[in-house]
Formats: C-alpha cells, sequence, structure tokens
C-alpha cells in the first residue's frame, strides 16, 4: 500500500495530472450549470433532486478514487459515498430517474458480457468446464434460498430470488486481479484467468436471467391477475423463446448493417458509431419494450444474446473491443451512480439488527459451500491442489449484478409483505457488496503468490507447453486453441478484457 501512496504521490504532482484535474472540475461545473439552466429548481439545493444526484455522482467519484489509491476496488469507494450521504444529509430522489439509470446500467452490464463471452473460447469448452462453472452457481443460490426460507420465512420463488441477486460473481473485482496474474506468468497455460473471467461472464448471465424469469411469480401487480394459471406458467418459456429469437435476429442483422467486411482493416472501422448506435438502440427498446408489454424476463435475455451474436462476427473483423470502449466510457458514469444509489437505501436508522445478521448469515453459508463445492468440481480440469483452492476463492466478490438488480423487488413490490421481502433482498445484496468485495480483492491479491507459481523451464519443455485447461475425454490445450484458424490467443477473454481495467 505504501509504494501504491508513493507512486500516486508521483503522479499527483505532474503538470498532466494537474491540467486533468482542471478539466475535470471545468466539465462538472458546466454540466451542472447546464442542468441548473433547464431544469432550475430540480437542480438547486436544498431540495433539488437533480442536485442530491450530482452530489452523489461528484463523492462516489472522490471516493472511488481514494479507494484505488488504497488498493481496494473503487466500487467500494462508491458504495461507501452513498452509505455516507444517505445517511448524513435528508433528501428524496425522483424514483423514476433512479429505476431509468438502473436499468440503464444493467442493459450496459449484459452487453458487455455478451461481447465478452467469446465465441471461439466457448466453442472449446467441455462439459466439465461448464459443470466447473454452473454447479457452484446453482450451488450457491439453492443455498442462499434455503437459509432464507429459515431465517426469512420467504416462499419458495421468493428464495430464488435472492439465491439469484446473491450467486452473481462480479468481474468489476475479478478482472483486474486476472489480469495482474496473466502478467506476472504465474500459473502460465493453466487457463485460470481464462475461466475466472468466463466464470464472472456466465454466472452473471445466469443471475440476471435467473432473476427476471422469477420476479414475475413471486410478486404479483395486478396486470397477470385475470390470466389462467396455464397461461402464467407459460410466461416463463415463452418469454425465454422471445428474449433469444429476438436477440439472434439482432444480433445477425448487425453483422451486415451498417455495412459488412470480411476482413479486419481500418476500412472495416469506418462505421463503428452508426454500428454501436444500432447495438446501443436495439438493447434499450429490448430491455424498456419488454418492461412496457409486461414481459420483464426477455429483454435482458434478448440482449444478452444479441451482444454475443453479434460478437460473433465482429471478432472476426476486430470491430469488439471498438465497442467494447464505447461501452466502457457509459459505464464509467453510471457505475458511480449504480454504487452510491444502493448504498443510500442503507439507512442506519432504520436498519434492523436482526435482519442485518441474518442476511450476513445466509450470505456466508452460502460462500463457504460454493468455494468447497467449486474446489471439488474443479478436480480432473488439469489444475494441482492449490490452483484449485485460488480458483475456488476467486469466485467470492460480488458486487455488479447486486448493485443493478438487487433493489428491482422493492421497486415493484405492491403489498406490505412484498415491501419487506424487498428491503431485505435490497439490504442482503448491499452487505454482500460492502462485505466481499473487499474481501474477494484481498484474498486473490493475498493468495495468488502463495497458492500459483511460475511453471519451471524444464517442466516447460518437457511438456512442450501443452498445459491442458480442459479434460473430457479429448485433450485440449491452450496451445491447440491457439493455434486454430480463427483464434489470436484465448488468454484471449483477458486480452478481450485488458481493454477495461475499471469495469
Amino acid at each position: 500500500m505504501l509504494r501504491k501512496l508513493k507512486e500516486t504521490k508521483e503522479e499527483i504532482l505532474t503538470m498532466a495530472y494537474l491540467r486533468h484535474i482542471l478539466w475535470l472540475i471545468l466539465i462538472l461545473t458546466f454540466v451542472y450549470l447546464t442542468l441548473v439552466a433547464f431544469f432550475n429548481e430540480q437542480a438547486l439545493p436544498p431540495d433539488g433532486h437533480l442536485f442530491h444526484m450530482f452530489s452523489l455522482f461528484i463523492l462516489a467519484h472522490i471516493f472511488g478514487r481514494i479507494a484505488h489509491i488504497v488498493n481496494l476496488p473503487t466500487l467500494l469507494g462508491m458504495l461507501a459515498a452513498g452509505i455516507i450521504y444517505g445517511n448524513l444529509v435528508e433528501f428524496e430522489l425522483d424514483k423514476k430517474l433512479v429505476s431509468t439509470i438502473r436499468s440503464l446500467a444493467l442493459l450496459i452490464i449484459l452487453l458487455r458480457a455478451g461481447l465478452h463471452l467469446v465465441p471461439e473460447y466457448l466453442r472449446y469448452l467441455s462439459f466439465s468446464s461448464i459443470r466447473v462453472i454452473g454447479i457452484p452457481f446453482f450451488v450457491e443460490t439453492l443455498t442462499v434460498g434455503a437459509g432464507s426460507i429459515v431465517f426469512f420465512k420467504f416462499n419458495f420463488m421468493w428464495s430464488l430470488l435472492i439465491g439469484f441477486v446473491l450467486a452473481a460473481v462480479s468481474p468489476a473485482v475479478v478482472v483486474p486481479c486476472m489480469i495482474r496474474i496473466q502478467q506476472s506468468g504465474l500459473s502460465e497455460g493453466k487457463g485460470i484467468p481464462t475461466l475466472n473471467i468466463a466464470a464472472a461472464s456466465i454466472d452473471d448471465v445466469l443471475s440476471v436471467t435467473g432473476f427476471n424469469i422469477f420476479l414475475g411469480f413471486a410478486i404479483d401487480t395486478g396486470e397477470h391477475s385475470e390470466m389462467s394459471t396455464t397461461m402464467k406458467l407459460l410466461q416463463g418459456p415463452l418469454q425465454i423463446i422471445l428474449g433469444i429469437a429476438f436477440g439472434l435476429i439482432m444480433g445477425f442483422i448487425l453483422w451486415y448493417i451498417p455495412e459488412h467486411y470480411d476482413n479486419c482493416d481500418d476500412d472495416s472501422k469506418k462505421h463503428h458509431v452508426p454500428r454501436f448506435l444500432l447495438l446501443l438502440m436495439a438493447g434499450m427498446f429490448a430491455l424498456f419494450g419488454s418492461n412496457y408489454v409486461e414481459m420483464e424476463a426477455a429483454g435482458p435475455l434478448a440482449v444478452l444474446v444479441m451482444a454475443f451474436m453479434a460478437t460473433i462476427k465482429w471478432s472476426q473483423n476486430c470491430w469488439e473491443e471498438d465497442n467494447e470502449h464505447s461501452l466502457k466510457v457509459i459505464w464509467l458514469i453510471l457505475k458511480r451512480f449504480l454504487f452510491c444509489l444502493i448504498g443510500c437505501e442503507l439507512k442506519f436508522n432504520v436498519l434492523d439488527a436482526d435482519v442485518v445478521g441474518k442476511a450476513v448469515a445466509c450470505l456466508m453459508i452460502g460462500i463457504v459451500l460454493k468455494v468447497i463445492v467449486s474446489y471439488l468440481v474443479t478436480y480432473n480440469i488439469g489444475l494441482n491442489h492449490k490452483e484449485r483452492l485460488f480458483v475456488a476463492f476467486s469466485w467470492v466478490p460480488k458486487a455488479t449484478v447486486q448493485a443493478a438488480i438487487g433493489p428491482a423487488a422493492l421497486a415493484i413490490a405492491v403489498t406490505e409483505e412484498d415491501k419487506i421481502n424487498g428491503k431485505i433482498i435490497l439490504t442482503a445484496a448491499a452487505l454482500s457488496i460492502l462485505i466481499t468485495a473487499p474481501l474477494g480483492a484481498i484474498f486473490m491479491d493475498f493468495l495468488c503468490t502463495r497458492l500459483l507459481t511460475k511453471p519451471d523451464i524444464n517442466d516447460n519443455i518437457n511438456n512442450n507447453n501443452n498445459m491442458p485447461i480442459i479434460m473430457n475425454n479429448t485433450h485440449t490445450s491452450i496451445i491447440n486453441i491457439r493455434n486454430s484458424k480463427n483464434l489470436d490467443s484465448p488468454a484471449l477473454s483477458v486480452k478481450r478484457f485488458t481493454v477495461d481495467l475499471d469495469l
């Protein structure tokens, strides 16, 4: 940490950094003055909700930078900013605006998850690797769900909701550590960074999809009250089919519109902005349109499938990094709102200590069981017991999905019982970020040098750098995958993620 502080001091004491600070101050000043000019009282203190949103954004940025300096995830600082502001300042935000911001953040999360699901790598995923990623996720989901039934007397549907919220791994915490491991050469050739990044992305997909499917069953808003039981049961599968169909069709359209190229050159990137706008607008239509027609589960799935379908062709034309960079710019703004807003929901004067204790108990039981199961299911995929233990602890941190969907149930709750359950899920989601994001980052930084080792040169010669990452009756290796026609490298997943260290 001292070295980090020294490097930060040297960085700050440069004219380039001071110019950057001045630029940032001017930008924020003009943004605020423009808000005042357009919205008048709504952007003025002390009661203007836009003033409080702007203040939260500034605090989230400052606290995020402080967290970065002390080598903690920036999202933890943003969450702390929301908690402090929410407990020290009396204010009320526009609920529709807050809901829209969370929906937009979820849209960016899903688009990025789809773009990061590298088709060439997934093609080589055997059943054993799908087992490694899927089983721990569903074990934690069901364990947390069972704990919520015992502690909070949730019914089955509500137990699944809290399970899906808390089971997702956060790429925002995992990816930076995996990149450091990749660059340091620890356990080189084992595919550990690739496996962990794939797990984080797929976990997010399963979590958001599962949550949106069961949300409609858990909360009766009255919109489907006239439906027969059969129609209600068919709603889930129908929404999945429609979401996948829209995603496949729109993803295919994105191969050829606004322009089609068969190679990777400068000409192929001329239409990046129109292509990105079409991706973004189609995603917004799918997400908000599905809510409008009361098919909430179809939207997130459509966005994810569309991004994945598009990247199958885009990866051949070097387009995915351009689109990822554009999404990153939007994400850098939205994530400051996302995490500070969930922090604002933790009001100490209304927090029930009993609920907090039970929520932490549910969370920790789920994590402990997930770590054990993750260690067991990574048997026979080419990792030694220390590497398997590291992989198991790498799947502890939670943040991004919890902040995006944690408040969703409370936002649409109608009955008093549903509101109480929604507040419990929101509290559990915020606590999961507060506890596991720093612990996960510390675990990975502490364990990586103790459990992972650099391969011996003689071993590399004897093994011909052919260390397997997947084994399921066939012998697939990093080298074999690298030599595939359509693959640049899959340390590949890591390469695709290195364009964004600030997830």
